[in-house]
C-alpha cells in the first residue's frame, strides 16, 4: 500500500495551514514546516528532481524541505510558502501575513471563508488535505470504484483529524521534530496491517 512519507507530510501540513490561516493555532504560533509539492519544489529550484510523492525516509523529505529553506532565507517556513505558492513577493509582516491569509481562504477551492464555524473550518482543511496528498496519486488499483475508497478516506480523515487538534490545544506540538513524528505515525498506521486487512479490494 504505497501510503509514503510525502503523502502524509502534505496532508498533515496542508491541515496545519488552513488552522494558522483561521487563527486556531496558539497565540502567535504557526506551522513548524510548510507543504512539499511539485509546484513549491519548483518554485524554489526548477530542475530539483524530486518527486514528492515518492518522498519515504527522513532523510528524503529534509532534503526537499532543505531546497525550502534555503530559499526562505530568514522568513518562517510558513510564511515563505504562503507568499511564494501564490506567487507574490515575501514579506514577513503581520498586516501582510494577514492579506495572504485572508487571500489564501478567498481563493482556496476547499477553503472555509473566515468567521466559519469551527465544523465548515475542519471540512475544508480535510477535503483539502485529502485531494492533495492522495486524492491524484496512484494509490489504487486501477478501476478501483469511489464508493470502495471512502471507508480508508474517512479514517484518514479523522486521523488528520485527532493530530490537528493536538496543535490546536499544545503549542508544545508546533515543532519540526513533532510534525516528523506525528508523519511517521500518520505515514505507519495508513501503511498498518489493520487497513490492509480493512480494505484489501482496494490496493
Amino acid at each position: 500500500m504505497p501510503y509514503r512519507i510525502g503523502h502524509a507530510q502534505k496532508a498533515l501540513s496542508l491541515v496545519l495551514k488552513h488552522l494558522w490561516c483561521h487563527g486556531l493555532l496558539p497565540g502567535g504560533t504557526m506551522p513548524p514546516v510548510c507543504p512539499i509539492d511539485r509546484i513549491m519544489l519548483t518554485k524554489v529550484k526548477a530542475n530539483h528532481g524530486i518527486a514528492w510523492t515518492k518522498i519515504d525516509t527522513k532523510d528524503e523529505y529534509e532534503a526537499a524541505l532543505g531546497l525550502i529553506r534555503v530559499k526562505a532565507g530568514s522568513a518562517p517556513l510558513a510564511v515563505f510558502e504562503l507568499f511564494t505558492y501564490s506567487g507574490k513577493s515575501v514579506k514577513n509582516d503581520r498586516n501582510h501575513i494577514d492579506e495572504a491569509q485572508s487571500a489564501f481562504l478567498v481563493n482556496d477551492r476547499w477553503a472555509a471563508p473566515r468567521g466559519s464555524s469551527c465544523d465548515d473550518i475542519w471540512k475544508g482543511a480535510l477535503e483539502d488535505a485529502l485531494r492533495s496528498s492522495h486524492a491524484r496519486a496512484s494509490l489504487y488499483r486501477p478501476g478501483t470504484h469511489e464508493s470502495a475508497k471512502t471507508p480508508f478516506k474517512r479514517a484518514l480523515r479523522a486521523e488528520l483529524q485527532e493530530m490537528g487538534n493536538a496543535y490546536i490545544l499544545s503549542d508544545s506540538a508546533l515543532t519540526r521534530d513533532q510534525f516528523m513524528t506525528d508523519v511517521m505515525c500518520l505515514r505507519n498506521d495508513m501503511m498498518s496491517a489493520d487497513m490492509n486487512s480493512r480494505f484489501p479490494s482496494i490496493f
